[in-house]
């Protein structure tokens, strides 16, 4: 693994160098990487919450099962538009 950090690291390294790091994805993605961190945790999180929540459905009511579900699917869609969107646009373009 953490030769694979090296590798990449490198390569931006050597792009940056180069002068080609114009719009490249990875270059975006290394420079948004506290907010990518973020949001990408979000995600995780309400994906791990969204399964928790169905593992033990017996022992929740139905209408708090059907709010979790719904919170939980708007805000991992939301987090995706969100993470589209930095990519796209940028949050200091």
């Amino acid at each position: 693994m953490d030769e694979l950090k090296k590798i990449i690291a490198n390569a931006l390294d050597r792009q940056i160098e180069e002068g080609k790091n114009d719009m490249d994805l990875i270059f975006m993605m290394k420079e948004r990487l506290g907010l990518f961190a973020f949001l990408f945790a979000f995600l995780l999180l309400n994906a791990l919450l969204l399964v928790a929540i169905w593992k033990v459905k017996v022992q929740l009511p139905k209408p708090l099962l059907v709010l979790l579900t719904m919170c939980c699917t708007l805000f991992i869609f939301a987090t995706i538009g969100f993470i589209v969107s930095t990519l796209s646009f940028g949050y200091n373009s």
